[in-house]
């Protein structure tokens, strides 16, 4: 079975979300350009408008943390 899970949080002026589980972050055989493109085209949005996408790893999990600007 498959998971996502989303904590959202506020730090300072902006939201944050992390996505743990997500289909992005999959290593699928044959795929990995796409997934490239799809990380490229998230993180584009969102710095358009001032906020970042970025992709980390801990304890050999991988999670996109999103923040987002609020005023």
């Amino acid at each position: 079975m498959a998971w996502v899970n989303y904590v959202l949080s506020r730090e300072a002026d902006a939201i944050k979300i992390v996505v743990q589980g997500s289909p992005l972050l999959k290593t699928v055989e044959g795929e990995e350009q796409y997934l490239q493109i799809q990380h490229d085209i998230n993180r584009l949005y969102l710095e358009t408008f001032k906020g970042s996408y970025r992709i980390v790893e801990e304890d050999g999990k991988k999670a996109i943390v999103i923040t987002y600007p609020i005023k």
